[in-house]
């Protein structure tokens, strides 16, 4: 009998991927390092221990018998080891979690890439997503809130970020319904907006006065080194800041509406559902 597998079951996009799956009358099977942080996916999912990173030959496993699945993978030899696994294993579509940045070469697009080519490449037929910048990404935001301000490069520059919600539905959808092999679909929110628009919207959620305060990308990479960001990344993703800042990322694209059939989720309603994780 064959099945839909799941990598990163457990994470922001993995785990309303797994509920949009359930709700549509599909049993997963998920692949997660440790089984038992998979206990709050419930008893409507199948889950196997694999390991991309330590224990590879674990993918022939829970690979075997799936018909389709979906990859989500932060690094290049995490991509192409699954990628080989399931040519391997029959697996007739894979859906990628990739990046917007393959677009335009900044933030994780560099390390997406090379996995895109690979599963083009693979004889599977396969559907690539590539999402812009996460509005969770805010969250980390949060240490800066005790002193009323955000502080980051993009000043005026605005761009369409997407709702991870969104991210697992197109997922779900392409999973479970015909017409999408061989398809790239690029993933943003319903329209651009800037960070200080951002920052008011969290304000009005949160109750608390909160202002926007753009800084120089230089001081915005020391920023990143001195939070531990490891250092091949640091480059990308302030050259990501400045496309933004510069408004070269100001245009969403229309593919989360043409799949869904609806309009993606706006960044004032996502701050609304998250206000509790801002400390709300």
């Amino acid at each position: 009998m064959s099945f839909i597998l799941v990598t990163g079951a457990t994470g922001t996009i993995g785990a309303h991927l797994v509920k949009n799956l359930i709700a549509a009358g599909v049993r997963p099977r998920v692949l997660v390092r440790d089984p038992a942080k998979a206990a709050a996916l419930g008893s409507t999912v199948d889950v196997v221990r694999g390991d991309l990173d330590n224990d590879p030959a674990t993918l022939a496993t829970a690979l075997e018998g799936a018909s389709r699945a979906f990859l989500l993978a932060s690094a290049p030899h995490q991509e192409t080891a699954f990628i080989a696994a399931a040519t391997v294993a029959g697996v007739r579509h894979v859906v990628q979690l990739s990046s917007g940045g393959v677009s335009f070469g900044v933030a994780s697009g560099p390390m997406h890439a090379p996995g895109e080519a690979a599963l083009r490449n693979s004889g599977m037929a396969w559907t690539i997503l590539r999402p812009w910048e996460f509005m969770s990404n805010t969250l980390q935001w949060k240490r800066m809130l005790p002193g009323g301000a955000i502080y980051d490069p993009c000043g005026d520059g605005a761009t369409p970020l997407i709702d991870p919600r969104d991210i697992a539905a197109v997922a779900a959808k392409v999973l479970t319904t015909p017409g999408h092999d061989g398809k790239i679909y690029e993933l943003t929110g319903p329209a651009a907006v800037t960070r200080s628009e951002m920052v008011q919207a969290l304000s009005s959620v949160l109750g608390r006065p909160l202002r926007y305060v753009a800084i120089p990308n230089a001081a915005f990479r020391q920023q990143l080194a001195t939070v531990g960001m490891p250092a091949f990344m640091i480059a990308p993703v302030a050259d990501y800041m400045q496309m933004v800042a510069d408004g070269k990322l100001a245009t969403p694209s229309g593919d989360v509406a043409s799949v869904l059939g609806r309009p993606p989720r706006a960044f004032a309603e996502w701050a609304k559902d998250h206000a509790a994780a801002f400390g709300g």
